[in-house]
Order: structure tokens, then sequence, then C-alpha cells
């Protein structure tokens, strides 16, 4: 932890206030029905969620100017990519678009920022979990109270989704909880007992929202937690060796069985080999950057907004009246926005945490980190895959996203060895 002031209980209650409002546990509250997120000023009053976290971001930059500014030297990567993002507002087709979602993504990586600077790995850790159980509660009190609203009543039916915009939703930020909870629970032996609690509460929630990308992504955390506790025990040669052989394997199993069990997996979780239209998606999108500007796309989060875009004309591609919010996928959700830009900023954040993470587990001297950072790394590549999480306005998975990299950041390695 820095020095200064120590974070209070008035303080950490506020963070976990905080990230319950931008995980979008509270959507529904405010909105009865889903359909209002696309409506450009029932989405502009729910951007105000994100205000909490913003402020606090904010605040403790005023408070701690040099103490802000030796944080962001020493990680300077996420802050860069939310000013290439606002940077676009230059060639965006939707400026004034670009330009309010940047600052809302610039204030909750603030957020995450601040966070970084003012508690150590354990209390976020503790801090998450309080707050992924204060949701679950959210959501079973939406079943009892309001289940018209908390129990999906569409095709979606009995998937529970608390005050979630959709089940979805609902299960990444669940799994979320479910990662916090596993490492909270292994590494730090006097909390073992709330993140156990968070992790089967979190994972209870998961289901609930049946919600089949989450299942998926929940099978490769648990893999690759397994796979992190036995990793960091072994000598290098040893370790890749296993990796090597590990490796080999799953791709083998995936290349021997693709044929056969992709097909059974879609059908079984009722979608067809388009990803429930998501590869048809991913066409369109690819063809109308390339028709615009390869390079620098259409501007940060511009192409689904301009109503001068070509995102309406996604629908005629198959999907019906259907008109994405999202491209579904982080790598062509970043190559829309800011083109071939856009996805090297993909790709070479990735690798940064990649590359951090595998240090953190192996040779770094915080464990509890290191595991922390990899099965996250699991996570977010997965949950990229089907959906965006890479430079999102509203998400909390970016501003975990971007904690991790600011915590297995050189820089920070440094002054917590110090």
């Amino acid at each position: 932890m820095s020095g200064g002031i120590p974070p209070r209980a008035l303080e950490r209650a506020y963070v976990g206030t905080s990230i319950i409002c931008i995980s979008g546990a509270l959507f529904l509250v405010f909105f009865e029905n889903s359909r209002y997120a696309a409506d450009a000023t029932a989405n502009s009053f729910a951007q105000l969620l994100a205000l909490p976290a913003i402020l606090y971001g904010a605040l403790m930059h005023l408070l701690r100017p040099s103490g802000s500014l030796r944080t962001l030297r020493r990680a300077p990567l996420p802050i860069l990519l939310c000013l290439l993002c606002l940077a676009s507002a230059i060639w965006s087709i939707d400026a004034s678009a670009t330009i309010r979602r940047s600052v809302i993504l610039i204030g909750l990586t603030l957020f995450s920022y601040s966070i970084s600077a003012r508690f150590d790995v354990t209390d976020i850790c503790v801090i998450f979990c309080k707050a992924l159980i204060a949701i679950f509660v959210v959501v079973m009190l939406g079943v009892i109270v309001m289940p018209s609203i908390a129990i999906h009543q569409d095709h979606h039916y009995p998937a529970i989704r608390g005050f979630f915009a959709q089940k979805n939703i609902a299960g990444r930020v669940f799994l979320l909880g479910v990662i916090f909870g596993l490492v909270l629970a292994k590494q730090v032996p006097e909390r073992r007992t709330l993140g156990m609690i968070a992790t089967g509460l979190c994972t209870i929630g998961m289901l609930a929202s049946l919600s089949a990308t989450a299942l998926l992504d929940f099978v490769v955390v648990l893999i690759v937690f397994v796979a992190s506790l036995i990793w960091k025990r072994l000598d290098k040669p040893s370790a890749l060796v296993a990796g090597g052989i590990f490796t080999l394997a799953v791709l083998a199993i995936g290349y021997a069985l693709y044929d056969h069990l992709f097909v059974e997996l879609t059908e079984a979780t009722g979608r067809d080999v388009t990803l429930t239209g998501r590869t048809l998606i991913w066409a369109e999108l690819y063809s109308q950057v390339q028709s615009r500007s390869p390079l620098l796309g259409f501007g940060y989060e511009a192409f689904w907004t301009s109503v001068n875009s070509g995102a309406a004309a996604i629908k005629w591609v198959g999907l019906g009246p259907y008109i994405p919010p999202q491209a579904h996928n982080g790598l062509i959700h970043a190559y829309t926005g800011m083109g071939i830009l856009g996805a090297l900023a993909f790709l070479l954040t990735l690798y940064r945490l990649l590359s951090r993470a595998l240090h953190h587990l192996k040779r770094g001297k915080n464990h509890l980190l290191g595991i922390l950072s990899i099965t996250f790394f699991a996570y977010f590549f997965v949950v990229n895959i089907a959906e965006n999480e890479f430079l999102t306005y509203n998400s909390l998975i970016w501003c975990v996203f971007v904690l991790l990299l600011v915590l297995t950041s050189k820089g920070n390695a440094a002054r917590e060895a110090k």
C-alpha cells in the first residue's frame, strides 16, 4: 500500500459501491425494459452510474497529484490507449459521441489507477469479493420482489439476470467474482471464508444466468487457475516442458474433435455455426472498415452511434431486424473503431498483461498477484472472442484489466519490492 493516509472503512465502502454501479447490476432498476439500452437518452442517463467511480478517480488525482503522476509513469499504456480513443475524434464520423465516451473511458481508467495506488492486492480482492456478494444479494432480491424483470420473460426464460440488462452480462460479472473469490480463498488464509463465500455465491449466480459463454469461460478459468497453482511450484525447465505438453495436448484434442464437438456444442446451447450471427457481423464489419479506412477505422465508438455509419446495414446480413450494439469480438471492435491502430493496440495490451502475469507467477514475490493476473487474462481473452470488453467505456471488466496492468507493471513491482 502506498504512503499517506491509509484507506478507511468509508473509502472501502465507497469503492465497493462504485464497483456495483459500474458492473451494470442496477441497470434495470432505472429501465424496466432492456430495449431502452439502445435509446440515446436512456443510455446517456445510464452512464451516470459511472459517476461515483469517476468522481473517486478525479478526487484521488487532485488530492495526490505527485503520487498520481508516479502511478501513471509506472504504467502509461492504459492511459495512452484512452488518449488514442480521444484523438480518434479527429477522424471520427461522430466526433461528439467519440469525445463523450472517451471522457467516460478516461474517468473509469483513472478510477483503476487510483485503486492501484490506494490499496494492495489483498485489499482489492476483499473489496471485489464483498461487492460481488452484494450484487448476488441484489439479483436474488430482484427474483423475489420483481421476478418479471429479474427473470428473462423472452426466449431466454428461465435465465436469471437480476437487474442486469441481459443474462450474458450477469454471467460475465459473476464469473469475475469467482476469480477473485478463488484467488483470495487459496492465497490468503485469513480471508479464506470470505473467498469461499464469494466463489460459491458467484458460481450460483453465473449458473443461474444460463449464459453458455460464461459457462465456457468458467471451465477455462478453472483449468488455468489450477494449472497456475501447479506451474508456479515447478522449476523453469519443468515448467516449460509441462506448459509445452499442456498446450500441445489442448491443440491436438481441439483439432481432433473440432468438426464433431463444435457442431454438437453449438446445437446443444441453441446456437449455430455462425455463433448466433456473430461471424456474419464480423464479415460485414471487416468489409465496411476496408471500404472506409483500414488504418484508422470509423473513430472510437462512432460506428455504433452515428446515423451516417453502416451499423444499420448489418441487419440485412441474415440477422433480421437486429442491429448489434457492438462487434461481439474485442479485436474486431477495436479494428472497427480505430482500424489497424486499434487492432494492434488490442494485441499489444493483451501481450503486455500476459507477459507480466507470467513474470509475477514464476519469478515475482507476489504469488497472489501472479495467479490473479494469469487467471484473469484467460478470462478476458475468452470473453473477447464473442463479446467486447476492450476499451469499453462503461465496463467493470475493463477497469479490472487496467488495474492488473498497473499492478503488474515493472515500475509497480519495483515499488512493492522497495
